[in-house]
């Protein structure tokens, strides 16, 4: 279990050290914002997305570990257009959910999302419900406050 944290560590730190090289020289393009509002989660259920940036060729894998009952994720793509090519979910026990959220191939353009999970999370698919809200979000920036905004609105 350690070194599947440490190799977690390692591509999360590896992901965003290439991020902030990539964001210097592409702009940041669609979202992926995960929510849990789970009642109870068995075992230590991992979830493995693999998102193909299609403007680019850019294959950026996300793999987190599903631990707290509400939890937010963030994930970004650097283009316009993005292919989710897996998104499994495997529990301790090696119950392997494919197509977690119903996911797998689906083809975004201009579109980020915003997916909720609620329920029971157990290898059993009927104890939650995947929410999938799929947006127009053409730019998504982000900056420092400014003056106004430290200050608040006058």
């Amino acid at each position: 279990m350690a070194i599947r944290k440490l190799c977690s560590r390692l591509l999360v730190s590896y992901l965003l050290s290439y991020a902030i090289l990539a964001n210097a020289y592409n702009p940041l393009g669609q979202t992926i914002q995960i929510h849990t509002a789970l009642s109870s989660i068995v075992g230590r259920p991992s979830w493995l997305i693999i998102i193909r940036d299609i403007n680019n060729g850019q294959v950026l894998p996300y793999l987190f570990d599903i631990t707290d009952r509400d939890n937010v994720r963030v994930f970004f793509t650097f283009g316009q257009a993005y292919q989710i090519t897996a998104s499994h979910l495997q529990f301790n026990d090696h119950t392997l959910l494919s197509n977690f959220c119903g996911l797998n191939g689906s083809l975004f353009i201009n579109h980020s999302l915003f997916i909720t999970i609620k329920g029971k999370l157990t290898p059993n698919p009927n104890t939650f419900h995947c929410n999938i809200l799929s947006y127009i979000d053409t730019t998504f920036t982000i900056a420092p406050p400014t003056e106004n905004s430290e200050q608040g609105q006058h």
